[in-house]
């Protein structure tokens, strides 16, 4: 079995800058006032240039604050454009191609989804969205992932796993930014610096990510597992008081697959059950499912929060008002958003990606959505699980919201995490023969 890279050598003096770096990023409290564009250039550029010099460290340096400066209340030192780091990655793939002798193969069906959005975008007059930037530097990160170095996956681990554990904090300490408020049961008002259901499914993220890591057993140092069982804690205290039910469903089914189909021995399992359980029963006598609860059983709530009515209007407009053109290649971003001539969102990846882009784009996104999981019989019990875990959790995000489809970067970068642990699973599957 391979070995996890402690922090020795070079790579505590970059733990260390990075940590650094990560502390000013959060020193900036102001969510009405954004740094000068010349401070955040030369952040931008402090936080990169350390990376061009080691490939290896940029994408995870880029998952981890690009998550927490997009889902962050506050402004950031950090630019959000997704079209300029696109632009970075260009320059990255010149700069770091000569470091990497053999990288990580790209699947054909990723790069088919970026040249299709693409295409039926701009024919659509959508222009260029940020799908096609998300995926391309997606393609990028897979060109400078080197073959020969196998421990990308506990880094980007570790990097999701401090971007959640940056969020939950946040929520802790600036609440009132956040902006919950509860009444009696008879007024509920729910709002903040970002939609909750993202903010919870990306502080998931980093929980079941942390879940992975642990349910490694004695390969991870006892530092990283108590680190990772402090982020899980407070993640869960987030992801409940935060009340949003398709984060709190996702984590909770990645949590059983892990915890029932782990090398865990049982009485670890019972263990870690009876605390979840007595927290649980803690949080409902001190009222924070008050929230949860409310959501739960108020009128929208047989309907997803009215979701499977906005489905169904999509799903009848798709098919009532297009030709067979629209059904095989779709409508585009804009047009799907506006299709019936009413502006609305999908809430759900896989009729988003119906409408804008056909049954085409449809079975694409399905085939690369699910492809990590092609042969994982054949994978080791920690890797089917862990694999499982990570797909079935990105799948369930895209069950309640269009996180993909709107070419969100965290969910992408998510899902090359899986790509890289399935590269990582059939490695060692060489190396145990």
């Amino acid at each position: 079995m391979l070995k996890v890279r402690t922090l020795r050598g070079g790579n505590i003096y970059f733990y260390i800058y990075y940590l650094l770096m990560l502390l000013v990023l959060v020193s900036w409290k102001s969510d009405t006032v954004a740094p000068a564009m010349t401070l955040r250039l030369l952040y931008l550029a402090a936080l990169l240039i350390p990376a061009f010099i080691k490939p290896k460290w940029l994408t995870p340096v880029l998952v981890c604050f690009m998550s927490i400066t997009t889902y962050g209340y506050a402004y950031s030192y950090l630019p959000t454009m997704l079209y300029l780091y696109a632009v970075i990655m260009v320059v990255a793939l010149f700069v770091g191609s000569t470091k990497v002798k053999q990288h990580l193969t790209v699947p054909p069906i990723l790069v088919f989804i970026f040249v299709y959005v693409t295409i039926i975008n701009f024919i659509s007059g959508s222009g260029i969205e940020d799908i096609t930037y998300s995926s391309f530097i997606i393609i990028v990160f897979l060109l400078l992932t080197d073959k020969r170095i196998n421990k990308e996956f506990n880094v980007l681990c570790l990097a999701f796993s401090v971007a959640s554990l940056a969020l939950s904090l946040f929520f802790a300490t600036t609440f009132e930014n956040y902006a919950v408020s509860y009444v009696g049961g008879t007024d509920m008002e729910r709002g903040g610096w970002t939609d909750p259901n993202y903010f919870g499914t990306v502080v998931g993220m980093g929980t079941v990510a942390s879940l992975i890591q642990f349910s490694r057993g004695k390969e991870i140092p006892l530092v990283l597992k108590i680190y990772y069982v402090a982020v899980i804690l407070v993640s869960l205290v987030v992801l409940i008081v935060n009340a949003s039910r398709g984060a709190i469903l996702a984590v909770g089914i990645a949590f059983l697959i892990i915890l029932f189909s782990s090398r865990t021995k049982v009485i670890y399992k019972v263990f870690a059950t009876s605390i979840i359980v007595v927290f649980g029963i803690y949080l409902y006598n001190s009222g924070y499912f008050d929230l949860l609860i409310y959501r739960s059983m108020d009128e929208t709530a047989s309907t997803g929060g009215g979701r499977t009515t906005i489905w169904l209007y999509k799903l009848d407009k798709f098919f009532t008002d297009g030709n067979i053109m629209n059904w095989m290649v779709g409508y585009g971003y804009d047009g799907g958003l506006k299709i019936g001539n009413k502006l609305m969102g999908f809430h759900n990846d896989y009729v988003a990606f119906l409408v804008e882009f056909g049954f085409v784009g449809l079975f694409a996104f399905l085939y690369m959505f699910f492809s990590p999981l092609k042969n994982i019989r054949r994978l080791p019990k920690y890797y089917r699980t862990a694999l499982l875990s990570a797909v079935i959790y990105l799948a369930l995000t895209g069950a309640s919201l269009e996180p993909l489809t709107a070419g969100r970067f965290p969910y992408w970068a998510f899902y090359f995490m899986i790509l890289v642990l399935g590269f990582e699973a059939k490695q060692n599957i060489v190396v145990k023969s």
